[in-house]
């Protein structure tokens, strides 16, 4: 909005400026060059007064803020505008956290062009000194690290944080926490959602791979080299939390869709319901978590709530889960989870292949309940096409940046 209100800005006072000292000229590409730049302003008048009546008007006072402007417009064009382009945000993140900040110039800039501008831009220059004092703030408090893991599948690389941050206000389900860690970087904040549920007093983070140099990878590296060491003596600094999930306990049902390393909101939401089942009236009446990933291996990431979903008959008829396996050899019936020889709990099945949407997203009960969704593009796509098809309220969350 901000690069849009500037290029108009541009565009009215080339305009004026045309009008009033080259009416015989249309404005070219040429002018645009910040060394072409006129350095007068259109409302400047010649000597320190306005002219009066029958005087002769004439703008050509200098101002060198006028190409100063310029200057700094097209770097800020570039750097807000063309790298915030989603192909580039997502492929080299860091390139347009970085350079976003540039914008800064713009508005400092602005200041020496039009001294009175501070008038409109104050107060958003406080929300965000604000803004940035309190992150600073949130971000020194005292952080445990209480466990390191890592997860490795076929198709996953995870790596587990559960933290313990005495001065963090509670999360609700489905939110997310800015997590720093300074072994890797001291200046990258990545955003994660929280995976625990708020019932458990502590914050886990469910963290995948992405790219063999990415800010993931190299957590993961130093997560597997502390496996034999003390890796609890790693410094995590978090900031959050963040977010504003759906209100779960105003729907009579809820379903949850979740795609690959999308669980962590739905697992968050789903084990918050369970653990407040046995003592909470507000909690939805029936609850289906629905999780599609690449392989069966990565629905270890939770097994101890899945299987206590299956395993518990006070859960039966209230909560329900469905998990796919994509890239499985399809065979009858499902295969369950790996099970240890000593544990007696039943197992969840996982069916290889891709579930019928439609299906799934059948409403358990009667009244207008919510389709909350975290996962791949196509994937909220298709549930939001379904949900508003059966007429469901919708609420989609991505991974992505």
């Amino acid at each position: 909005l901000a690069l849009f209100v500037t290029a108009l800005h541009i565009a009215l006072w080339y305009g004026y400026w045309t009008m009033l000292n080259h009416p015989w000229r249309p404005v070219t590409p040429h002018d645009f060059f910040p060394w072409n730049v006129p350095l007068w302003y259109p409302t400047n008048y010649n000597g320190a007064q306005p002219p009066k009546n029958g005087e002769v008007y004439k703008p050509n006072s200098d101002n060198w803020t006028v190409p100063m402007m310029m200057w700094l417009f097209y770097p800020t064009l570039i750097c807000c505008g063309v790298l915030a382009y989603k192909k580039i945000r997502r492929k080299h993140f860091e390139l347009f956290y970085y350079s976003h900040h540039f914008g800064m110039m713009l508005y400092v800039g602005m200041l020496y062009h039009a001294q009175s501008s501070w008038y409109w831009t104050i107060s958003g220059l406080l929300m965000w000194g604000f803004d940035k004092a309190l992150r600073v703030w949130r971000s020194t408090a005292r952080v445990t690290t209480l466990k390191v893991t890592t997860w490795e599948g076929p198709t996953h690389r995870v790596t587990e944080l559960v933290l313990k941050c005495d001065r963090m206000r509670p999360f609700r389900a489905g939110q997310y926490a800015f997590v720093n860690i300074p072994a890797i970087s001291t200046l990258q904040w990545h955003p994660f959602t929280i995976s625990s549920s708020p019932t458990d007093g502590v914050f886990t983070f469910h963290i995948k791979c992405f790219g063999a140099l990415q800010w993931s990878s190299q957590l993961y590296s130093i997560a597997r080299e502390g496996a034999h060491t003390n890796t609890n003596n790693l410094l995590v600094r978090l900031d959050g939390p963040y977010g504003n999930p759906p209100d779960i306990y105003s729907y009579p049902w809820v379903i949850l869709v979740a795609g690959g390393i999308g669980i962590t909101p739905c697992h968050s939401i789903f084990k918050c319901m369970i653990d407040e089942a046995g003592y909470s009236e507000n909690t939805p009446e029936h609850v289906r978590l629905v999780w599609i990933a690449p392989s069966s291996d990565m629905f270890e990431l939770f097994k101890p709530t899945l299987e206590d979903v299956v395993g518990n008959p006070t859960h039966a008829g209230r909560f329900s889960v469905s998990l796919y396996a994509t890239k499985d050899i399809p065979g009858g019936g499902g295969t369950p989870l790996t099970q240890s020889a000593s544990s007696t709990r039943a197992t969840a099945h996982v069916t290889p292949g891709r579930p019928d949407l439609a299906a799934e997203l059948q409403p358990p009960a009667e009244g207008r309940g919510l389709v909350f969704v975290c996962g791949p593009s196509g994937l909220i796509e298709d549930a939001a096409r379904i949900a508003y098809d059966y007429g469901l309220n919708f609420h989609s969350e991505t991974f992505e940046l």
